[in-house]
Order: C-alpha cells, then structure tokens, then sequence
C-alpha cells in the first residue's frame, strides 16, 4: 500500500496515513495474515487520531477490535493532541518530582 506509510520489524508495525487508509490497510493484512494462520491481536493494536477525526475513525473501524485514541506512547514517545500527552507524561514527571 504505497500510501500508508508503514515501518515494520517482526510481527510489530507502525503505519500512519488517513482512517480510510488504515482500514484498508488492516483488512488486506487480517484477511492475508489469515491464509498463513497469523491473526492480529487487534485488542493491542492502536489507531492514534486527531480529535477532530476520532468520531470518523470510530465509525470506519467499528467492527475491529482497534483501540481508538488521542494520545499513545510509542518507542518511549509520546504522541497525540496536548491534553493527552500531559495525561500520559504526568506520572512520569511527579514520579521524578
């Protein structure tokens, strides 16, 4: 899918692209994976959105397991809008404090 930006390393991978783009891309890969016995774990798996996309991605996604979200952590990063990213830095920063 060239265009869905997609990193890859074993069964792990990080994608970015649109909420159309991501649906398209996770059932090309439930339905590839499937004919080799490989399943995605989709109650791991997180879609990291925009808030003012969050209802749309929501209702593309609605019949996967996805968790939908503003704000994750990914490699030690975190990424999102501001609210979300001080609720996942604060036990960090009082733990140092």
């Amino acid at each position: 899918m060239p265009r869905v930006m997609q990193e890859w390393y074993a069964n792990n991978c990080k994608a970015a692209g649109s909420p159309e783009q991501l649906r398209e891309l996770t059932a090309k890969r439930c339905d590839r994976g499937q004919k080799l016995d490989y399943y995605v774990n989709a109650t791991i798996c997180q879609l990291t959105v925009k808030s003012s996309t969050k209802q749309n991605a929501v209702q593309l996604l609605a019949n996967t397991e996805l968790q939908i979200l503003n704000g994750a952590r990914i490699l030690g990063s975190v990424i999102g809008n501001d609210e979300d990213v001080q609720k996942l830095f604060k036990p960090k920063t009082d733990e140092n404090s």
